[in-house]
């Protein structure tokens, strides 16, 4: 009677259901053997069902050292040999880890750092009571007023107000608006996750775009549930011709938004229409699919636009000039206006504005036209010194434009240095 009432094993479970929840994980090969050989000292199994139960128990790395090795030839040694291997292991790569303090720390972009707000400054956060009294009387949690929450609150600042780093990535490329008389650049968000073609409202009214309503108003909400801008889309835009890049072009509408991060959003629609090949590693469209190559890529548009454009540094002929500019045919020497000017006292300095640096450029894939014409502006930018071979990865955008002879003009984009220089009086 004794044994039947206080004969139960250790730990409340059968030895078989031990063994079977008995593994390595992050521990030694000798810290597990010694909880093996308890166990086994209670269960009464032969040497070939406990060598098998071992086995198994063990990390995958070992299983696989000593599966190389069959010099074992009794449970005892198969322990002892899995603790030497293991010993073995750990001193290795304690040995190949080098110290912490030799190694360069990455340069990683830092999460935003919480800065306190001008409502926290002076004062405590929100006791756990106020918290739920805001709670419960749907409250503000930063101001304290009715009729909206933290996240629509006026008087709290925007997040580019508290700061600036932020650990995130999206995706945008060039695009540009085509209307009969003009060309209007923007920048394009592609969003997966947004289920139509979006487009600012701001952008509407400032290029006079017309507008249709929408017939029902569709419903639009972020990922988290909240509403976006109004909560509903109730107009969008008659087909607009819509271009990526210099050959891509498409006529499509855009639903009217009010998303002043993003000019215009391409979603699911017309990622699923197009399937463009993206290179998430560069940030970049870098393929349209076979259905593009046949309907949307045309012959590109040519727009007047400022740029610096290179042309041949051949010397102007006298007769070229009119006579009444006889006395100043020098100006019009096309080999003395490819020289540089040389430094002088009272040249202007080029400053940058402080905490900027020039903005970097991307990589982007070219046509054989625009290749050659990239080729021969490289060549001759070399030869007459406008330009000399660089490792730096600061960089300015080029894009082409069509000649009237057929040929491409190579322009460069200084808008983005532009911005961050210091402007002269």
């Amino acid at each position: 009677m004794i044994r039947e009432v206080f004969e139960y094993p250790a730990g409340g479970k059968d030895i078989s259901l031990q063994f079977m929840e008995l593994c390595q994980g992050s521990d030694s090969a000798l810290d597990y053997a010694i909880k093996f050989r308890t166990l086994a000292a209670q269960s009464g199994w032969n040497d070939a069902a406990l060598w098998a139960v071992f086995r198994e128990g063990l990390s995958p790395a070992l299983q696989t050292e000593l599966a190389c090795r069959e010099d074992a030839t009794s449970l005892t040694q198969y322990v002892a040999t899995a603790i030497r291997l293991d010993n073995l292991l750990r001193q290795h790569r304690s040995r190949a880890r080098p110290p912490v303090s030799s190694r360069p720390r990455p340069d990683y972009p830092r999460p935003r750092e919480e800065v306190p707000e001008p409502m926290q400054l002076g004062r405590s956060r929100l006791t756990e009571r106020e918290h739920q009294r805001r709670a419960q009387m749907g409250l503000c949690y930063y101001c304290g007023g009715s009729g909206h929450l933290i996240h629509r609150c006026p008087e709290r600042p925007s997040s580019a107000q508290v700061g600036e780093n932020s650990l995130f990535f999206s995706l945008t490329v060039p695009v540009s608006l085509c209307f009969p008389d003009r060309c209007v650049p923007v920048s394009a968000l592609i969003d997966s996750e947004a289920a139509v073609n979006l487009i600012n409202r701001a952008l509407v009214e400032e290029l006079r775009i017309p507008t249709i309503p929408c017939m029902p108003t569709l419903r639009i909400m972020a990922i988290d549930s909240q509403p976006i801008g109004g909560g509903y889309l109730t107009h969008q835009t008659e087909l607009l011709e819509f271009q990526v890049g210099l050959f891509h072009r498409e006529w499509l509408p855009f639903y009217v938004t009010s998303s002043p991060a993003n000019p215009v959003i391409l979603g699911f629609p017309w990622l699923r229409q197009h399937d463009p090949q993206i290179s998430w590693h560069t940030g970049e469209l870098v393929h349209w699919s076979a259905t593009c190559l046949s309907k949307c890529l045309h012959e590109p548009v040519s727009w007047p636009c400022l740029a610096s454009v290179v042309e041949d540094s051949a010397p102007l002929a006298s007769g070229h000039v009119p006579c009444v500019y006889g006395d100043f045919l020098e100006v019009f020497s096309k080999e003395r206006a490819a020289r540089l000017p040389s430094h002088r006292a009272w040249d202007c300095a080029i400053d940058l504005l402080p905490n900027t640096s020039p903005p970097r450029g991307r990589d982007y894939l070219l046509s054989l036209p625009e290749a050659r014409a990239m080729e021969e502006y490289i060549e001759e930018a070399l030869a007459v010194g406008h330009i000399r071979p660089s490792t730096s990865p600061a960089a300015a955008g080029f894009f082409f434009v069509g000649k009237k002879d057929g040929g491409l003009h190579p322009c460069i984009d200084y808008r983005g240095l532009n911005a961050i220089t210091v402007c002269y009086p």
